[in-house]
């Protein structure tokens, strides 16, 4: 029974280890589109992947798009269309891994 008991201990110590917050959020400006680029290397992108996405103009959250799988291996794409957006507003960009974690971005536009 022990044996067991440390058996799914190590399995669970050995997900934790796997599991990874983004590692970098790459955000394109043109006029009234945001191009969002999260990187996210997986081993399987069904299994593990950015499962949502929020975007906040000038601390307004606009959009939460959540996904059931990532678009590849490495990476989740989307692109939005913000009519409002103008120069000097604040965007902040959100990406949470199903498995652990997230990360954040906040840009000017220029």
């Amino acid at each position: 029974m022990k044996k067991l008991i440390l058996i799914g201990f190590c399995l669970l110590l050995a997900t934790a280890a796997l599991a990874h917050p983004p590692k970098d959020i790459k955000l394109k400006v043109d006029g009234t589109k945001l191009e969002v680029v999260v990187i996210h290397p997986v081993g399987e992108n069904k299994l593990h992947f950015i499962d949502k996405i929020e975007v906040s103009v000038n601390g307004k959250k606009l959009i939460k798009q959540t996904f059931l799988v990532q678009g590849n291996e490495n990476e989740q794409k989307a692109i939005y269309l913000i009519p409002s957006l103008k120069k000097e507003d604040i965007v902040k960009v959100s990406a949470n891994c199903n498995k652990y974690g997230d990360k954040s971005m906040i840009i000017t536009i220029e």
